[in-house]
C-alpha cells in the first residue's frame, strides 16, 4: 500500500522485555554484541522423564517494579504472558511520547482512534501447563484455578493492554504462527494508511518454554531444537555450517505506528517507515517452505515492484534465520535467485534469532524492532554464532561485530508452519 506524499506509516515507539534483555535500549546493546540470553533448562517431559534443553528465558522479572501501580490482588488473576505484554506495551507508549505520568493515551488519543493488533503462536500455554501439572514456572504468584479466566486466554495480553491504556478502539489478537507478526503489522499499517485510526499499537508475544512444546520440537522425528547444551550461548548458528537447530525464547515486543505528520507535530522523527508487507500460502509441503527459494524470491520481487522498488534498492535482509537447514537454504536460494551467488552483488543478510531465541508468533515482529533499530542507526549487528557461514549460503554475512552502513531500505523474511511466508519493507525515516 503506496502513502501519501509527507504522511507515511512509521514506527513512533517501541518497547521489548525478552531474554536478558528488559528494555529496547538493553536488547539493541545485546544485538551489537551478539550477547546471547540462552541458557539450559531442565524438565520433566511427558514421558516422565527428566531432559535438558536450551531456553532463552525473561528471568528474574520485577512484574511489581515494571507495573506498581497493580494491586496484588490483580496481579494474581495476570499470567506472564499478559504481565510482560502490558509492560512491554507500556514502555513502546511511553517512547512514542503518548502518556503522561500514567499509561493510559486518552487524554492524546480521540476514543475509537486507536487500535491493538497482536500476534502469538500458541497462547497461554504456561499458564496451562501450570494448571494441569501444579508445577508454576517463574509466575507473577501463584494462579489458582478460580484466576483463571483471563490468564488462560490467547486474546487476555492484548485486552487487558488496552484497558491499561485506555484504548477505546479495535483490540485483535492473531495467532498464525511465525508469520502472525508480519500479519498483525499489515493490519496496524493499513488502520493508519486508510485513516481508520491515528494510533495502531502492534504486539507480538510468545511463553512457548513448557515440556510439552520442547518434546514436540525435539522428537526424533522432528527435531529441530539444538542439542548444544554444553554450550548455550553458542547452540544457535544460523546460516553456520555447523548449525543444528534452534533455541525456543519467550518475551513480548511492541511497536507504536503512526502517521509521520504526527510524528514530526511532537518534534519526533520515528525509528522507520513500514512501506508495505505481504504475506501469502505457498499451498504446499505443510511443515516446511519452498526450499527452492522460489516462492520468497517472486513475492520479493512483487513486494518491491508494487513499491516502486527493485531488489538492487534493498541494503539489508533481515532473515528468519533459524538455524535449521531447511529454513538456512531456503532463504539462501531466494536471495540467489534475486542476486545472484556472488556475496558482492547481495545485501547483507543476518539473523538476530541466537540473541533472543525463536519467539515463535512473536518472531517476526521482533525482526522488525531490531530492523528498525538497525536502520535508525545505520548499523548492522552481526549474526552471532555464525563461525563458518554454509558454502550454500553464499550471502554477505555480517559475522564478528557491528557493520556501520548505510541503509536507506530493509526487508525482513519469515517463514511459518503450514505453508506460510511474509516479507515486510522497511525504509529509512526521510528518504
Amino acid at each position: 500500500m503506496r502513502n501519501y506524499e509527507g504522511d507515511h506509516v512509521v514506527i513512533s515507539g517501541m518497547g521489548a522485555i525478552l531474554a536478558n534483555a528488559g528494555s529496547c535500549e538493553e536488547a539493541w546493546r545485546n544485538l551489537l554484541k551478539g550477547h546471547c540470553g540462552v541458557d539450559r533448562f531442565d524438565y520433566t517431559g511427558t514421558d516422565g522423564l527428566l531432559h535438558t534443553a536450551l531456553a532463552a528465558q525473561t528471568r528474574d522479572t520485577d512484574y511489581r517494579a515494571l507495573l506498581p501501580d497493580l494491586s496484588e490482588r490483580h496481579l494474581r488473576k495476570c499470567s506472564r504472558d499478559i504481565l510482560v505484554t502490558m509492560a512491554a506495551a507500556e514502555m513502546a507508549v511511553r517512547d512514542a511520547c503518548l502518556c503522561g505520568e500514567t499509561p493510559s493515551i486518552s487524554a492524546t488519543i480521540e476514543p475509537g482512534r486507536a487500535a491493538i493488533y497482536a500476534s502469538t503462536s500458541r497462547g497461554p500455554l504456561q499458564w496451562w501447563h501450570q494448571h494441569y501439572t501444579t508445577s508454576g514456572i517463574d509466575c507473577g504468584g501463584a494462579l489458582q484455578p478460580h484466576d483463571g479466566i483471563l490468564a488462560s486466554m490467547a486474546g487476555s495480553p492484548a485486552t487487558m493492554t488496552a484497558i491499561r491504556l485506555g484504548v477505546v478502539g479495535e483490540v485483535l489478537t492473531l495467532s498464525n504462527a511465525c508469520i502472525g507478526g508480519h500479519q498483525a503489522l499489515r493490519l496496524g499499517m493499513d488502520s493508519i494508511a486508510s485513516g481508520r485510526n491515528d494510533v495502531a499499537i502492534v504486539i507480538g508475544h510468545e511463553f512457548p518454554i513448557v515440556p510439552g512444546v520442547l518434546d514436540i520440537y525435539s522428537a526424533e522425528k522432528t527435531c529441530v531444537l539444538s542439542r548444544a547444551v554444553a554450550a548455550p550461548n553458542g547452540a544457535m548458528k544460523p546460516y553456520d555450517v555447523n548449525r543444528d537447530g534452534f533455541v525456543l525464547g519467550e518475551g513480548a515486543v511492541v511497536l507504536v505506528l503512526e502517521r509521520q505528520n504526527r510524528v514530526r507535530a511532537r518534534g519526533m522523527s520515528g525509528y522507520a517507515v513500514i512501506e508495505d508487507v505481504m504475506s501469502a500460502s505457498e499451498a504446499a509441503h505443510p511443515t516446511r517452505m519452498d526450499t527452492s527459494g522460489s516462492f520468497m524470491a517472486k513475492m520479493v520481487e512483487q513486494l518491491l515492484a508494487r513499491n516502486g522498488k527493485t531488489p538492487r534498492d534493498v541494503q539489508y535482509v533481515c532473515g528468519h534465520g533459524t538455524a535449521t537447514r531447511l529454513n538456512d537454504l531456503a532463504e539462501a536460494r531466494a536471495l540467489t535467485r534475486l542476486y545472484g551467488e556472488d556475496p558482492r552483488t547481495s545485501p547483507p543478510l543476518t539473523s538476530i534469532k541466537p540473541v533472543f531465541g525463536h519467539l515463535l508468533g512473536a518472531s517476526s515482529l521482533l525482526n522488525c524492532m531490531a530492523t528498525a533499530l538497525m536502520i535508525k542507526n545505520q548499523v548492522i549487528a552481526p549474526t552471532a554464532n555464525c563461525a563458518e557461514p554454509d558454502p550454500e549460503c553464499p550471502q554477505d554475512h555480517v559475522t564478528g561485530g557491528p557493520r556501520e552502513t548505510s541503509i536507506e531500505n530493509a526487508l525482513s523474511f519469515a517463514f511459518a508452519i503450514g505453508s506460510l511466508s511474509s516479507v515486510t519493507l522497511m525504509r529509512r525515516v526521510g528518504v
